[in-house]
């Protein structure tokens, strides 16, 4: 957001990106923003977090009596002003419209309850008449969050910037299907490859997803996202992006 601002913020924020020696990009919808900001960059570049493998490892997504899809995004939705909101509610309809379908109820619904509209999402639910379905999980440490991430089967993260943070590539390396919206087209420019989430950007994406998804798909979308982790996220990966970056800054 301060990047575009016309304040003396926004101006100070864009001088210090044309004067930086080399923009590391950490989430590949920058590539975008870049763009649009149409700066004079001496050089730029994606650095994909990186991540422990040794502290994440494959696990067993075992589903139980019900499949347990926990939101683990901020609560950011209702603002019509701001471009980086998380549009959670485009999950939370169209999961009401699959459990309105449903004879039964072999979904669960937790959803982390923390950001700027906690009290909205409640009102949301409760329009949706999915109250019965979903579980607020208040939000503790990493230690917490690490746990809730692992009780649960396929996690839910943003629908609206076109790019997936820190905690959705935690959870794909945790073995846990992600629900997200990534650009396909920036995914490639910052990986080569696209991002291995079940991609969906409005309601009835999510929708057909979910009437779709069953143990089977969730156990290969659970190894699958597991293995896109090790081989783009690994720490070996991003050390060797580091010194290559730094190497071409000291022989200029």
């Amino acid at each position: 957001e301060i990047a575009f601002s016309h304040t003396p913020l926004g101006g100070l924020y864009r001088t210090a990106l044309e004067n930086c020696s080399h923009l590391f990009l950490l989430n590949f919808d920058q590539f975008d923003t870049v763009g649009r900001l149409n700066l004079k960059l001496k050089s730029f570049g994606f650095l994909p977090f990186s991540i422990n493998l040794d502290r994440f490892k494959r696990l067993p997504n075992i589903i139980r009596e019900k499949i347990i899809v926990y939101s683990v995004a901020r609560l950011d939705w209702s603002s019509a002003t701001r471009a980086s909101t998380k549009r959670n509610d485009i999950f939370f309809r169209g999961f009401a419209r699959v459990m309105a379908e449903r004879e039964r109820a072999d979904f669960e619904l937790w959803i982390a309850d923390w950001g700027v509209d906690r009290i909205r999402t409640r009102s949301l639910i409760k329009s949706l008449n999915i109250e019965s379905f979903v579980k607020f999980i208040p939000v503790g440490d990493k230690n917490i969050f690490y746990e809730n991430l692992a009780r649960a089967n396929v996690i839910v993260d943003q629908f609206n910037i076109g790019s997936v943070g820190l905690s959705a590539l935690e959870s794909m390396a945790m073995s846990r299907p992600v629900f997200a919206y990534c650009d396909r087209s920036l995914a490639q420019k910052a990986y080569g490859s696209e991002i291995p989430v079940i991609n969906c950007s409005t309601d009835e994406d999510v929708f057909a997803r979910l009437k779709e998804l069953t143990p089977g798909m969730i156990a290969r979308l659970s190894e699958r996202g597991f293995d896109w982790i090790a081989e783009h996220h690994a720490e070996e990966k991003i050390l060797k992006i580091l010194l290559d970056t730094y190497r071409g800054i000291l022989s200029d």
